[in-house]
């Protein structure tokens, strides 16, 4: 159990750090992602709503690609696609499981990947 909660707390000062990154230009719609106890909610209900990263050893459920709802929204896959770009230059975080992910991102746009 606490190796989930140490998991938790990482998975949440990422996500602080991106929101600074990102200078607050996060859409309101998006505000709800801070709240991790409804991003899990979501998770267990509608896991195809998220793409995972590696962290340690554990595949984390880390860039929403739907809204509240559990509809894909392009919103939600463009913030994801510069949130995993912006975790590239962490060094904490799997560098292949990150480019993995950002090349399903990209194929959600119909686009090329490119980190």
């Amino acid at each position: 159990m606490k190796k989930n909660k140490n998991i938790f707390k990482k998975i949440s000062k990422i996500l602080e750090n991106i929101d600074i990154e990102l200078n607050n230009d996060i859409d309101y719609r998006l505000r709800w992602l801070m709240d991790k106890d409804y991003r899990k909610m979501l998770f267990e209900e509608n896991p195809q709503c998220f793409i995972t990263i590696r962290i340690g050893d554990n595949d984390i459920p880390f860039f929403p690609i739907c809204n509240r709802t559990a509809i894909q929204d392009k919103k939600f896959v463009l913030t994801c696609l510069t949130a995993a770009k912006i975790l590239l230059r962490r060094s904490d975080i799997n560098k292949q499981s990150v480019y993995n992910a950002i090349s399903k991102i990209s194929s959600l746009l119909g686009k090329r990947s490119t980190p």
